[in-house]
């Protein structure tokens, strides 16, 4: 045969080409009898190997009617998760040099405090399905772990280790030869947020300067700067962590149709029990205003009770706050707004200010005391909420608010008790009054109400 008979034109050797298959170690497992893949992928592989069928992305492809199994992307929420992310990725790589006794440059120093942090940082596993294949993943290709470890050169065996447990695991080397896609049905939040990362740590180190609008945004002043060397390096140094060396669980259920998919997807966010904001504020460590209200409450710096739940009946409750409470009216108190996340470097200007705050208020006639709500309108919260947005307005507002005179003025009357916080005083009952009885018992009141 002449080697001119053995040629064949592009398009017939591209169609029968086989792109290799991408294999990944697995724990073949039951969840409630039915069988699933516990996979460990780098983030890379997760974004590459997993769809989203959220009614967006299967109108936009076209798909079938009712293909969709998810609801669609909440901006903000993803938002938040892409800061969480980072916030934990910067957190890891400067508690590393800390670790390895490098020193911590004063630009570095400077970005974690903008950034903030927690004692520590998690992305729960993700649960998937692969939609393409028979139902239990009878036709899947698996193959022996050991086995498929000893013929690959790049795996080395002392990475394998023997898992001890109360019964075997059984562990397999799981080859999508097909390159089955993994259908997110818990976790679509976390695999955009993990894209919006990335796309964000390209651009910063591609152009040396933060992006707008992306996971974080320099105060003003700092926002057009060329970044330096050291902050460049850290930023290097979180990539390398986010997608070389951290890795996503997933546990991935096997050809469920889309009304399976559906039906888990509803039980996974529905038939779990949300934490009480009561606890969350008690444990959360990542929140700088959190963190500062816990330390005044470790201080003894809070004379009152301070409830978790709501005294009901007036007269007999214990004088005390809720903590959710106590919370929203510092932030109003230091940022003049309820504020769902609050840095370090937004606070420890400030905390002088807060700790003068609740001072004057525990001093006042009744507050704290029991019964205090039926004695007093400064018991209720939506008094001292007014009260810190007043505070805030005078001591941090815009120029129009802004008065250094008007804020020593109501921190002398708070302080000689000046202000009559009884129910009896009738200023209280004047928003309940039509506008002609409010300017005719309080004149001038309609320029501030």
């Amino acid at each position: 045969m002449s080697l001119a008979s053995k040629r064949s034109n592009i398009s017939e050797v591209s169609s029968q080409a086989q792109v290799p298959a991408r294999a990944f170690p697995a724990i073949i497992s039951q969840n409630l009898g039915h069988t699933t893949l516990k996979l460990s992928l780098s983030i890379d592989e997760f974004l590459f190997y997993t769809r989203i069928y959220n009614m967006s992305y299967v109108q936009e492809r076209g798909m079938p009617k009712n293909s969709d199994a998810q609801r669609n992307l909440n901006f903000k929420h993803m938002q938040s998760l892409a800061k969480y992310i980072t916030v934990g990725l910067v957190s890891s790589v400067v508690a590393r040099m800390e670790a390895r006794d490098q020193r911590i440059p004063e630009d570095v120093q400077e970005l974690r405090s903008y950034l903030g942090g927690s004692p520590y940082s998690s992305v729960q596993p993700i649960v998937a399905n692969i939609r393409d294949c028979q139902r239990g993943g009878e036709d899947l290709i698996i193959e022996p772990l050991d086995s498929v470890v000893k013929s690959l050169p790049g795996i080395p065996e002392e990475s394998v280790a023997s898992i001890f447990a109360s019964r075997p695991i059984n562990i397999a080397w799981f080859r999508p030869e097909d390159h089955h896609k993994l259908s997110v049905i818990d976790g679509q939040h976390r695999r955009y947020a993990f894209q919006t990362v990335r796309d964000w740590i390209e651009l910063l180190l591609l152009h040396g300067r933060y992006p707008k609008g992306g996971v974080y945004y320099p105060p003003i002043g700092d926002r057009d700067k060329q970044l330096s060397p050291d902050i460049l390096q850290l930023w290097e140094n979180v990539k390398t962590i986010a997608f070389t060396e951290s890795y996503v669980n997933v546990e991935c259920h096997l050809g469920l149709d889309i009304d399976q998919e559906r039906q888990l997807f509803s039980d996974l966010n529905s038939k779990g029990r949300k934490v009480e904001l009561a606890t969350t504020l008690k444990y959360d460590s990542s929140d700088a205003l959190n963190v500062f209200i816990n330390e005044m409450i470790e201080q003894k710096l809070f004379s009152f009770a301070i409830l978790e739940k709501d005294d009901a009946d007036w007269h007999n409750e214990s004088g005390g706050l809720l903590r959710k409470d106590i919370h929203l009216i510092t932030s109003y108190l230091a940022l003049g707004k309820n504020a769902k996340q609050v840095r370090p470097y937004e606070i420890e200007p400030r905390a002088s200010l807060i700790k003068k705050f609740w001072a004057a208020v525990q001093k006042l006639d009744d507050f704290g005391k029991a019964g205090a709500k039926s004695k007093t309108v400064a018991a209720q919260s939506v008094v001292l909420k007014g009260l810190a947005r007043l505070i805030f307005e005078l001591e941090y507002g815009k120029p129009s608010t802004k008065s250094e005179k008007g804020a020593a003025r109501l921190w002398s009357a708070l302080d000689s008790g000046e202000i009559d916080f009884r129910h009896t005083n009738p200023l209280w009952a004047s928003l309940m009054q039509s506008p002609f009885d409010r300017e005719s018992d309080f004149p001038g009141i309609t320029n501030y109400v």
